[in-house]
């Protein structure tokens, strides 16, 4: 759990009125409303009523706060509540996710704002500009990076609010079965002829590289082991902040989760039975997911043999796709590129730090869907 400040001084709601941030252009709608900072043990009832409200999108809140809060393992996020002056019932709410990253060499504590939610009469801008404000000036003071990826319609509180953006987070896919993508262009039966083919196409070509590249082989994982300690403290990302993604952390975030079952697809050397990269993954209807990846720098050619293998056995489970959601250098889209994989949906990252220009582009981060809020 996070340390407590010392300038908290609970109320009857367990709650520390904290000044509203200034807003020089907003209007005496501000005036209306303050933020106040939650006293983490008793305000579980509150950010479940506002999730239920406009965040949990038909999955149980209750679920999420024992995982995403209770059994985070670097302890409770830190949560802040919007409210009406004169009165301690809260209208929104945000929190402050610790999580431990890599720049490099250096351990950096970053600070990850998920759970941004107001009321719908309250979501004017003032005052949910107030509450994320208010967040990321508390968060300065703790964390050296802030940073977080919000839904469309809270990217222009999070702009008037001081972050800045920093690129976009790509959900990238590739069709492993051409049938149906083709009925759009061509008639019914050819579709079908044609599909199969240009399937089986592609999947020589992953096979070519395989036989021209036999030092690895794989497997499917139903958790992290200390294999993938072993990964993480060999990983080298000179100039990138990457979270840190050891056994602890995956067994949380991914094996522990409560809405998805995944699985972990690990490629491993042939010569040492070393664990050289992973794919965590989860299907849904059709397509398969893959919520994070990590291969080893060091190890060539270990992440586009993930991608080529974990394309193959997807197709043999019988999906129609596989897609990632990745912001990062461009070495690592290469890869998804070569793959035959094309860009769809996106979400912008935000961020806020000091000295670091390097995390002005996307360049200068690994982010997968391990570090969106879900």
């Amino acid at each position: 759990m996070l340390p407590q400040h010392d300038d908290r001084r609970r109320t009857r709601h367990g709650m520390t009125p904290i000044p509203a941030a200034n807003d020089d252009s907003a209007g005496t709608d501000k005036a209306g409303y303050q933020v106040v900072a939650g006293s983490r043990e008793d305000d579980r009832s509150t950010l479940i009523g506002l999730w239920a409200n406009g965040l949990a999108e038909g999955r149980t809140a209750q679920a999420r706060l024992e995982w995403r809060y209770l059994r985070h393992p670097e302890g409770m996020p830190r949560c802040f509540l919007l409210c009406r002056k004169g009165s301690m019932q809260p209208v929104g709410a945000a929190a402050i996710e610790r999580r431990r990253m890599r720049f490099g060499s250096e351990s950096v504590c970053a600070g990850n704002v998920i759970d941004f939610v107001v009321e719908p009469k309250h979501r004017s801008l003032f005052p949910a500009v107030s509450l994320q404000r208010e967040v990321l000036q508390r968060a300065r003071g703790e964390y050296a990076v802030i940073f977080g990826t919000p839904a469309e319609r809270a990217r222009a509180v999070v702009r008037r609010a001081g972050y800045l953006c920093v690129g976009p987070m790509v959900r990238m896919v590739r069709p492993l079965r051409w049938s149906a993508l083709l009925s759009r262009f061509v008639p019914g039966w050819l579709g079908r002829i044609l599909g199969p083919v240009i399937d089986h196409a592609l999947l020589a070509t992953a096979s070519m590289h395989g036989l021209f590249n036999r030092g690895y082989r794989w497997e499917w994982r139903a958790r992290p082991d200390a294999d993938f300690d072993g990964l993480w403290q060999r990983i080298e990302m000179p100039r990138t902040l990457v979270g840190v993604r050891d056994r602890a952390f995956l067994e949380w975030r991914f094996a522990g989760s409560p809405f998805h079952a995944h699985r972990f697809f690990a490629l491993l050397s042939k010569d040492d039975g070393r664990l050289v990269a992973y794919a965590a993954c989860h299907a849904e209807g059709d397509a398969l997911h893959v919520d994070d990846f990590l291969a080893d720098p060091a190890v060539p050619g270990a992440g586009r043999r993930l991608w080529l293998d974990l394309s193959r056995e997807a197709y043999r489970e019988g999906h129609r796709s596989l897609s990632v959601e990745f912001l990062g250098a461009g070495r690592f889209r290469r890869e998804m590129d070569a793959l035959g994989m094309v860009r769809r949906d996106e979400w912008p990252l935000y961020a806020a730090f000091e000295g670091r220009p390097e995390l002005s582009s996307p360049s200068g981060w690994y982010i997968t869907g391990a570090d969106r809020d879900v």
